[in-house]
């Protein structure tokens, strides 16, 4: 009985390293399938066609205002200074301005796509696999900015465009889809761009609607954290734009995501935010020779990707 003290000692010590190790297992095994559950991070982009930042402030839209009381908002905002369709959403796809990408008209004439490509194209070359599209009322942004490598589809009136984008977020097929509303514009060209006309501010609220739709269709996705940025490519006064003037330029960029700082930013923002934003969401690296104009809103910058030389230091 004299070593049974030491023996016991013995067992009790090898017992409790043998439940240390258990317990160092168990939490490496949880935590590798932590990581394995770890959610997908997807992007979803709205596009509002024609909807001036003052019509954006004081319009009736319950889903637009809880997308902003949680997000990062560049409430005034500027569009391309040739402040039409064309333009502006090759300035917010490509991260440049139209004295870059070239684009000048509705035709998207002098656009020069092999320098300056749509964001998504240079998202696919970082990770190979991501598959990115577009869902439009306007089919010129589909067949000029998504006709090389993402797919677009334009299924007709903006209910149709909803539908068609509940069903490809509810099958969970894009990492980054932009959806694209035509209502407000066609309201501001038929009844005129202003917070003061009753028709304009009724299609705004309509497009609140759809906007709910997309939200929950994307909240309700198991394993997925959804960044949602809503943008717009043009203002207008009376009924037309295309002008250099604060009623044609000033718009909004709206950025609600995990991770997502509330700021308001009151500095120079533009609509060439949307692509840094998106990439730093992501933790992409955007690299200088893009030439990209913007930075991103309500996130910080991905570092730049280390060079060889760089991993080869000490």
């Amino acid at each position: 009985m004299a070593h049974a003290a030491p023996m016991f000692s013995m067992f009790l010590k090898a017992s409790l390293a043998a439940l240390a190790l258990a317990s160092w297992a168990q939490a490496e095994g949880s935590g590798e399938a932590d990581l394995l559950r770890s959610p997908i991070r997807k992007v979803l982009i709205i596009g509002i066609d024609g909807l001036r930042a003052d019509a954006f402030r004081l319009a009736d839209t319950p889903n637009l205002d809880s997308l902003k009381r949680d997000g990062a908002l560049a409430a005034h905002a500027v569009t391309d200074v040739l402040a039409r369709s064309g333009p502006g959403w090759t300035s917010v796809l490509t991260g440049v301005w139209s004295w870059k990408h070239g684009a000048r008209d509705n035709a998207f004439t002098g656009y020069r796509a092999e320098l300056y490509p749509n964001f998504m194209d240079r998202l696919a070359d970082a990770r190979p696999g991501t598959v990115a599209g577009a869902v439009v009322n306007w089919k010129p942004i589909g067949s000029n900015l998504f006709g090389r490598r993402g797919f677009w589809v334009a299924p007709g009136d903006d209910k149709a465009v909803t539908e068609e984008a509940e069903r490809l977020i509810g099958k969970g097929i894009p990492d980054v889809l932009f959806v694209h509303f035509d209502g407000v514009d066609h309201a501001g060209h038929t009844f005129g761009f202003s917070p003061d006309d009753p028709f304009y501010m009724w299609a705004v609220e309509k497009i609140d609607g759809w906007v709910g739709r997309l939200t929950q269709a994307v909240r309700g996705r198991t394993g997925e954290e959804w960044l949602i940025i809503v943008t717009s490519d043009h203002g207008g006064n009376y009924r037309h734009h295309g002008e250099n003037v604060p009623s044609d330029r000033i718009v909004f960029v709206l950025a609600n995501g995990p991770g997502c700082r509330p700021e308001r930013s009151e500095g120079f923002r533009g609509v060439v935010d949307v692509a840094p934003t998106v990439f730093a969401y992501l933790g992409i690296p955007v690299r200088p020779e893009w030439k990209w104009d913007g930075r991103p809103l309500g996130y910080d910058p991905a570092p730049p990707a280390m060079s060889l030389t760089d991993r080869q230091q000490p």
